[in-house]
């Protein structure tokens, strides 16, 4: 059982949401337990993939809020405060002001440490400026958290050849295009949707 941190419900739901079953459909939730293993409350979350019907557990680690009221211990709302703070950084071409952002965003303490979009955001912008080994680790921590989203793996795949690993960044770079055409009739959800909509900085990346 692999457990994912989360600060707070909202982002439960939006790590699930941002999620690809294999056949490329999204999934919808359907129940919520509440189990214990070693006196850590954990959330398991049962989905259903929209298109295919495959069913997927998820289980999250919700020490940090469980017990509170949603009011008080949700931290998803700085979140996205602080992801659109980043977003419009990098707006402005301020990539520095935007990295420290998406540092919030991702951190254990303050944001959402498996936020994949967060970790992909903050992978871009460190390439950009020219932390290539740093921005790599980044945009992987994003592929490990979102394993079938295709920009992620385009990302990884300018970050790889940056480096001077020109066969991974092929086998990313065509993996990437299979999962696009795989994906791309099934639209992404409405956070998600604000996620991607943010200028990527590659262009300018080397």
């Amino acid at each position: 059982m692999k457990l994912i941190p989360a600060n707070s419900f909202a982002f439960e739901l939006v790590h699930i949401y941002a999620q690809r079953c294999d056949c490329g459909g999204r999934y919808e939730v359907r129940t919520q337990h509440l189990l214990k293993a070693n006196e850590t409350p954990i959330d398991r979350i049962t989905a259903v993939c929209r298109r295919c019907g495959t069913e997927r557990d998820f289980f999250f680690d919700v020490h940090t809020f469980y017990g509170l009221e949603e009011g008080t211990s949700s931290r998803f709302a700085a979140t996205e405060a602080a992801l659109q703070a980043g977003i419009e950084a990098i707006n402005r071409g301020d990539f520095e002001e935007a990295v420290g952002h998406m540092r919030r965003v991702v951190d254990a303490e303050q944001g959402e440490p498996a936020f994949g979009w967060g970790h992909y955001h903050l992978g871009m912008l460190l390439l950009v400026l020219g932390r290539r080994e740093a921005g790599y680790e980044e945009i992987r921590r994003a592929v490990a958290l979102v394993p079938n989203e295709a920009e992620f793996h385009r990302g990884l795949a300018k970050a790889a050849e940056l480096l001077g690993r020109i066969e991974e960044a092929e086998a990313e770079r065509a993996l990437s295009e299979n999962l696009r055409q795989r994906n791309e009739a099934d639209p992404p959800p409405a956070v998600e949707a604000a996620a991607t909509e943010a200028p990527s900085p590659s262009r300018d990346a080397g």
